[in-house]
């Protein structure tokens, strides 16, 4: 508590003159001091908050991190010929020596299982990547299981899909020795077996994140500098400087050096069939116009060749499809209807 001045009694904080000797007594100490004596408040010298901001991205994830579910949808969304070889992969995890039929010739066949001890096996798998909204029937199982008198020594048929069997086709696989593996099972395999990296290996599974990150403060605007030299022109890769990237794109060379940018132009196929047609045609007129068309029909199967081989995973035979074209002409329409059957496959893809 304050005294006064003169008589040294002591005084209330609020009063204005001494009630022992009338001493008139200054201002309240409070009304003087200053701001740092009562603490912060708040005002200007406050430490300012960093700024956040809230960023979302796309971050691939493992199999593993998926629920049931979630991860029977992914193999649901696979490609058809990609999702044989998993199971084949699925089937070589447990010790099985496996075969996947080409898409082309598999005559209904997907993947032949083949396995030595304790004693010879061989199962012929049917593989069926189907949304739930599709289901494996009867009729289907009794045509599936004539598929191992097709394979010698062929023991018994697996029928594996994505989506779930009817119970007229659980009745039928039961009489006609047929196993039968539905989503769910599936799923429980590559649990059971930790195969997650195996389906890490045909998926790529990606999720959204969400994260709250501080924003950096702006720099101060830096003085004006003197103006600095002009940057050095840009060299052009020549054709021995050129890359290629992992999908077969060429970095680095001019546009006409791009096999699959030839003068813009992409449908080399309609090129090679109207001249193939036409050296057709003049072959009994002139041997000239027939060897120019023919040449002309090669040259648009080369374009053609180049452009189709990196979109698709078709691989045709340069060599046996121009031997063929010089040797049995019916070559041509031959490489134009597989062409057509594994371009289309890659567009649905």
């Amino acid at each position: 508590m304050p005294t006064c001045p003169s008589c040294g009694m002591e005084v209330n904080a609020s009063s204005t003159y001494c009630r022992e000797c009338g001493h008139k007594l200054s201002e309240p100490e409070a009304a003087h001091s200053s701001p740092s004596e009562h603490g912060n408040d708040g005002g200007d010298d406050a430490t300012p908050q960093p700024d956040t901001r809230i960023v979302t991205k796309e971050v691939s994830v493992s199999a593993s991190s998926l629920g049931p579910q979630a991860l029977k949808a992914h193999l649901q969304s696979m490609d058809e010929y990609e999702f044989e070889h998993l199971v084949a992969d699925l089937w070589g995890e447990m010790g099985w020596d496996t075969t996947v039929s080409q898409a082309s010739v598999d005559a209904g066949l997907d993947v032949i299982a083949e396995k030595y001890t304790p004693y010879h096996q061989k199962k012929v798998i049917q593989a069926k990547r189907y949304s739930d909204s599709t289901t494996v029937g009867g009729p289907d199982i009794q045509q599936y299981s004539s598929l191992k008198q097709q394979v010698d020594d062929a023991d018994s048929v697996v029928i594996v899909t994505t989506s779930s069997f009817t119970n007229s086709a659980e009745s039928r696989a039961s009489d006609l020795n047929v196993k039968l593996v539905d989503g769910d099972d599936l799923v429980n395999l590559v649990e059971d077996l930790e195969a997650y990296d195996i389906v890490d290996d045909y998926l790529d599974i990606t999720q959204t994140v969400t994260e709250e990150v501080a924003v950096e403060p702006e720099p101060e605007p830096e003085p004006e500098s003197t103006p600095t030299e002009s940057p050095e022109p840009v060299e052009t890769a020549t054709s021995d400087e050129q890359e290629q990237t992992a999908d077969g794109r060429v970095v680095g060379g001019s546009v006409a050096e791009s096999s699959s940018a030839f003068l813009g132009f992409k449908h080399w196929n309609w090129v090679a069939a109207a001249t193939g047609a036409l050296a057709f045609v003049v072959l009994s007129v002139s041997a000239e116009l027939f060897l120019a068309l023919l040449l002309a029909t090669a040259l648009a199967m080369i374009f053609d060749m180049r452009y189709v081989v990196p979109q698709t995973r078709w691989q045709p035979s340069m060599l046996l499809y121009l031997g063929g074209l010089l040797i049995v002409f019916a070559t041509l329409p031959v490489y134009l209807v597989n062409r057509y059957r594994y371009f289309s496959r890659h567009a649905e893809s």
